[in-house]
């Protein structure tokens, strides 16, 4: 397979893109400086390796060069972003130690699913299930000599019960899984409708799906359909918004309402700085 390269030309670090608690982060594994993983293209999921040298991103993967660069964020003005956040010493901050960090964006039912799966859960538990997911329910392929295994294709992941899920360690969430799925497989919520839709219209039709809450939705809004004014509130950005901007008495959608006032149409970058931050304190 060719290897193919992307000249970059903002601030760009591959490695805090992917390993920050975005879909990414449950699908793409770290060798010696290459990440291996699944991107979707064209309605079907394609093995990619990715790696960083210097002012270049090297890739492999039977995909269009402009579907990995909007994947990676690549095509975000990113220094004019920052300028739109860096609103005080707190977040400017962030955005200098965490620089290069991108938003990326990721398959809506696939993200669906693994956010279902974050709730009460940690990074390493949702990986795992991943992985289990994909290894005895969908289809290994080879690239550069690394295994990769893709999701399992439509039809095959609509016929998982709750008690599939369960085997694959997703817990009480198998439930929401299974019934999820199935509303997916009869047209309840049209996932790929969504991508002209507003965050507010996005939030509302994914919240119709079980196991889908506010902080889940906003996290698929935002990584899935791109809308950067989503704002999602966890455990983590709760307390970083309450001990950095005094917040103490306010509700989480009056602190998404404050972080909308504050960052705008890129409040979803500030919290994406926010997170990563808190997770690798």
């Amino acid at each position: 397979m060719k290897t193919n390269k992307i000249k970059i030309k903002q601030p760009f670090d591959l490695s805090k893109t992917i390993y920050s608690g975005q879909p990414p982060n449950f699908v793409f594994n770290e060798k010696k400086g290459s990440y291996t993983g699944f991107i979707k293209y064209n309605q079907n999921y394609k093995p990619i390796k990715l790696h960083q040298k210097n002012d270049h991103i090297t890739y492999k993967a039977d995909v269009p060069k402009k579907t990995v660069k909007q994947f990676l964020g690549l095509h975000h003005d990113i220094e004019a972003i920052i300028n739109k956040i860096n609103t005080d010493e707190f977040i400017k901050n962030l955005t200098e130690k965490h620089s290069g960090l991108r938003i990326t964006r990721f398959d809506p039912q696939f993200t669906v699913i693994a956010f279902i799966v974050s709730a009460n859960n940690c990074i390493r538990n949702i990986s795992n299930f991943i992985s289990n997911l994909t290894k005895f329910h969908g289809h290994e392929k080879t690239i550069d000599g690394d295994k990769v295994y893709l999701p399992p294709l439509d039809n095959e992941l609509y016929k998982l019960t709750t008690d599939d899920f369960k085997k694959l360690k997703a817990g009480y969430r198998s439930r929401y899984l299974s019934k999820t799925t199935s509303m997916l497989k009869d047209g309840v919520v049209d996932l790929n409708s969504l991508h002209d839709k507003n965050h507010h219209e996005v939030r509302e039709q994914l919240m119709t799906l079980m196991g889908v809450g506010t902080k889940i939705a906003d996290c698929i809004s935002l990584f899935s359909y791109s809308n950067y004014n989503s704002f999602p509130v966890d455990v983590n950005i709760r307390r970083q918004m309450k001990n950095n901007y005094k917040l103490n008495d306010m509700t989480d959608k009056e602190i998404q309402e404050y972080a909308r006032d504050k960052w705008g149409e890129y409040a979803g970058y500030a919290q994406q700085y926010i997170f990563l931050d808190a997770i690798t304190r």
